[in-house]
């Protein structure tokens, strides 16, 4: 029922309201366990989809290569956290293998149009 509207120019910023009361130190995640788990379940199976959909979708190959040691590390910590403080995240792993080739379908439909390098690219997923 929504209406969708594509405005290039607009900047919109996102409030991760769960979190931003914490510092970096990964401590603090253990501070974050209380927080999440204020949020459905069915909402963080789909935050958990929905990053890596953003990446396979919109990302240039040559930066997902470069930059997958750090990605790799990241991963594996989200893994061993939702393993140990959220396995019902795992719930979404399905539905993701399901949409896959959907989103590989739209990724060639995204990359067919881009208008930016993908040194211009890397700069949205580093910041």
């Amino acid at each position: 029922g929504f209406r969708q509207v594509y405005v290039p120019s607009v900047i919109a910023y996102h409030d991760r309201s769960t979190t931003k009361g914490f510092s970096a130190n990964w401590t603090d995640y253990f501070k974050r366990i209380r927080e999440r788990r204020k949020i459905p379940l069915f909402k963080r199976r789909l935050d958990w989809a929905n990053v890596r959909f953003t990446i396979i979708k919109n990302d240039y190959i040559i930066n997902i290569l470069k930059d997958l040691p750090w990605i790799a590390v990241r991963e594996c910590a989200v893994l061993g956290y939702a393993l140990l403080f959220e396995p019902g995240i795992l719930g979404a792993l399905p539905r993701f293998f399901k949409l896959l080739p959907v989103m590989l379908a739209r990724r060639r439909q995204v990359m067919a149009q881009a208008r930016i390098s993908h040194r211009d690219m890397h700069c949205w997923f580093t910041a």
